[in-house]
This record gives C-alpha cells, structure tokens and sequence, in this order.
C-alpha cells in the first residue's frame, strides 16, 4: 500500500496537471460484457499492465493472501488474484441479487458516491472489493437517520461463497458517540427470520460497526480475536464487509454478532417463566441510559475508598424487558451487589464463591493488554442458571490503544481513561495477581503475534481499505477524542505503524510491570 492517501481536492489538482501536460492521455471508457463484467471499450497503452490493471490503485496491488482470523479465529484464505471481487454491473446499479454495481456515472455529491468532476474513476472500482459485500435498500429509498426508529429493508450479502437475496428485514442507526459525531454511522439490522450469516451462527439482530474513530480499522477485530484466543466465552464473532446502501457505497464494515441471548450467542438459559435463579445478562452502564429494561442500582459498602458514582446502573438485558419480572431485577441485582461488596472489601473466599475467577482474569488482562479506555464504562456481565456471575462477552474497542485523549496516547500504567474499581480491587490481592501472572506468560506468544494479525488483514483487504478512504476523507483529520499525535498522521500506513509500535511498547511494559 502506498503511503499517502490523496485528499479529494489535492487528486483533482494532480489529475488535472497530469491531463495538461499530457494531452495524448485519453480517459479510458468502460462498458459491460453480456456477464456484466466491467471491459475497457479504448485501445489500451501498449505499456500497460495486464489483467486486472488497466486502473490505477492507490490501495497497492492487493494480491490474494492467506486471510487472518475474520470470523472469531477462523481463518480464511482469500483467492482474489487481482482482478478482484464479484460481478459488476456497469450502470452503477446493485441488482437485487448482491451483484456489483460501478458508480462511475454518478452525479450526486452524496457521501458514499464519487462524481465525474471527481475523476476517481481511475481508482475508485468496486470490482477490485474483496470482502464480501452487503445491500441493504429501505422500502422507499430513504436515509437512515435516526437509531430510535426502525424501517424496513431488504439486505443482499453475496461473497466468500455465501449469498441471501433480498432478505426482509429491518435497519436503524445504532451506537452512542459514533452515531453522535461522525458521518459514516454504524447501523443495526433485524431480520424478519434468523439468518446465519458466513456461518456465524443463526441470529435476527446482526451488528454493522463503522469504527469511523479508528482509522485502522482494526482494533475491534483485534480485541475480539484476543478474547477468543484467551478462551473467553460468547466473544462476538466477525467478519469484514463492505456496505452499500441504497445503491451507495459507504465502506468498510465489521459485521458482527449483537451480544443477546440465544442458542448461538449467549447461552444461558434464562427463565421466561419469572424463576429467579435462573440465566442472567447485565450490561454495567456508566451513562444509566436504561430504555425499557429493568435495572438495579450499585449500593456503596461503607468503609471503603471508592465506591461506584450514582449514574451506575445494571441493565438486565436477559430476561428481556417483555419477560424480567421485578423478582427477578430485585434477584439478580441483589446477587450483583454481593459480588460488589466481596470484591470491594477484597475477602477472595467470597469472590471465588459468587464469580467465575478465570474469567474476571482473562477480562482483565485483554482490556489491560489494549489499554481500553472504557473499561471502566461499560461492561458485560452474565450469570449461568444456578451458576456464578461471568466477565464478558467482551465489546467496544475502536479508542483502545493509544487511540482517545480520554486515557492518551501511553503504552504505560494501568485502566486508562475510566478506572474499573473492581479490577482495582482484584488486582491489589496477591492471589488475583498470581493468576494474571501465570494467564499472560501461557498467552504471550498469542499476544506477540499481533502485529501478524495486523499485516495479514491489511494485505488482504488492502483494495477495501483504499476504497474505504476515498469515500471516507478523515485521515490527518480530527476525529472525535482524537489524540493530536493520531491527526498528526497523513497516510494509513502511518497509522498501522503507530498501532503496531503501541503495541510492541505495551506488551513490553506489561512484561515488566505484571509481577
């Protein structure tokens, strides 16, 4: 991948100098074949590239490469040999049936379009996409702007040798600070009838994030396949997407699981028959946005330094709102506030009695080797029927490493950004300690290995990425909590570097510091 990605305005400027000075070069014309192959309809130069090459990419040759674990630590090999992706259909329209449409004609200036006074058609392809690509059309064409409000849709997904046509379903916006403050949203689809999408289990609510705050792209993916390396159970599985809606790209997406309960997620058998000990999803919010759910609140213990700030809440996401009764909430809350005050007071007889340990152990050691800013924030809990109370499943990670000015841009210390108060706690017991200790060294070549991770994923979706950005213009940009050292940055290969530096440097200090 080159180094620079070219702002809108600057390409023009430098396609324009290119045309002046070399009135000889004519634009080449493309049309379709009966296939709906896109074929260049102009004499090539005789000195141009072969197949797959008569466009220039920006993004590298993203040559076939044996993909990284994109699906919750399944690996995939990819097959594009440069001439890249699915089908196109030259008139810029995406059939109902998932085939690739080329924007080349169009004359909006909406994001996710590129316009003729734009000149991208030399890099801005859609057949060159590698990740699998996802439609989704609302009944009347209209924009999805609220989070609140659902509306219906048909969602095509076509690629990696899976393919659904024309599913009904419904979408909305989604998210808190992403939805808020940035232009590519996240989104939210609910399908009429459970779809196992590339196989990833069977689920109605499926997740598109955007993390539109992590020019990578790929913290969220390497925080998912740290938890499923650690053995963490119900860690969300993946996949990279490209999304189009409405016919308009609107670029590289994470497709994942929403975290609920069910057969394929998380499995823990809670009671629509109003039993109290019974299966148990709590999400611990720091904002106390409780919507319809039941919650209960987190009591302080007395005596002790820091207890958790009033807008606390734990929200009961399983028994769902139509089916928790208030025993239930009045059960599980009281449960949760044991485990608080055991942990608080630091008495590890009543903590291996009410949670599961391996679990708080391997939560805490994911969030610590990312640094995650909103440890402290947000969190998931479960508790099996009969059971103890789990850490997890783990969600939430576009500002982790080094990537918010809420926590900076360190490699050093612990709980950036939030304090989690019960890590705090855990972590000052010797017998919590040992246990991190003997976790990290059993994990460390996994831990190592993500710079791998990292180089993998970007080679195989080097084209998405490239496509992601021209639509996208936010490199060297301020984003939302963007640390000035991150702005500072003008090329994606930047950011990669800096990402892959972080880490180095954390792993290093945690070597040195995890005693």
């Amino acid at each position: 991948m080159k180094k620079k990605f070219l702002r809108p305005a600057a390409f023009l400027v430098l396609i324009c100098m290119i045309i002046t000075s070399l009135p000889s070069c004519a634009k080449k014309q493309s049309a379709t074949d009966e296939s709906g192959n896109q074929i260049d309809i102009t004499q090539d130069d005789p000195n141009a590239g072969g197949d797959g090459q008569n466009n220039t990419d920006i993004g590298g040759q993203g040559q076939g490469s044996t993909g990284t674990p994109d699906n919750g630590g399944q690996s995939n090999t990819d097959s594009d040999s440069g001439s890249g992706g699915t089908g196109t259909s030259g008139n810029g329209q995406s059939s109902g049936s998932g085939s690739t449409g080329t924007q080349g004609g169009s004359t909006t200036t909406s994001p996710g379009t590129v316009t003729d006074s734009d000149n991208y058609e030399k890099v801005y392809d859609e057949s060159k996409l590698v990740a699998p690509r996802i439609d989704i059309k609302t009944s009347t064409n209209q924009d999805i702007t609220s989070k609140d409000i659902s509306i219906a849709c048909t969602v095509t997904v076509n690629g990696d040798g899976y393919f659904l046509d024309r599913a009904s379903a419904q979408v909305r916006g989604r998210g808190n600070s992403t939805w808020q403050y940035s232009d590519k949203k996240p989104y939210k689809v609910t399908f009429d009838v459970k779809q196992d999408l590339f196989g990833l289990g069977a689920g109605r609510k499926w997740v598109l994030l955007a993390n539109s705050f992590d020019i990578t792209l790929l913290r969220n993916q390497l925080t998912f396949y740290l938890a499923d390396q650690f053995g963490m159970e119900y860690t969300p599985k993946y996949k990279w997407v490209n999304v189009f809606i409405n016919d308009q790209y609107k670029g590289v997406y994470l497709l994942t699981e929403q975290v609920q309960e069910s057969d394929t997620r998380v499995t823990i058998d809670s009671s629509k028959t109003g039993e109290e000990d019974t299966g148990y999803l709590i999400e611990f919010d720091g904002l106390g946005d409780t919507g319809d759910f039941m919650y209960f609140t987190i009591n302080d213990v007395p005596g002790v330094e820091n207890n958790w700030l009033p807008q606390y809440k734990g929200i009961v996401k399983s028994p769902d709102d139509k089916e928790c009764t208030f025993a239930q909430k009045e059960y599980i809350g009281s449960y949760v506030n044991q485990v608080n005050r055991a942990i608080l007071t630091k008495n590890w007889s009543s903590i291996q009695k009410l949670i599961d340990v391996d679990s708080f152990v391997n939560g805490f050691l994911v969030n610590e080797i990312v640094l995650n800013n909103d440890m402290g924030w947000n969190m998931f809990l479960y508790k099996k029927k009969g059971g103890k109370l789990y850490f997890g499943p783990m969600w939430d990670f576009d500002q982790c490493c080094g990537n918010s000015t809420h926590g900076g841009i360190t490699y050093e210390g612990w709980y950036a950004g939030t304090e989690n108060l019960w890590f705090t706690a855990l972590y000052s017991m010797p017998q919590f300690r040992t246990l991190v200790k003997n976790k990290f060294n059993e994990m460390l070549s996994v831990i190592e290995g993500l710079d791998t991770i990292i180089d993998e994923t970007v080679a195989k979706y080097d084209r998405d990425i490239t496509m992601n950005y021209i639509v996208w213009d936010t490199i060297g940009t301020e984003i939302w909590r963007s640390p000035p050292e991150l702005v500072s940055l003008y090329s994606y290969e930047d950011h990669i570097d800096y990402l892959k530096t972080w880490l180095d440097n954390r792993i290093e200090w945690l070597k040195n510091n995890i005693t």
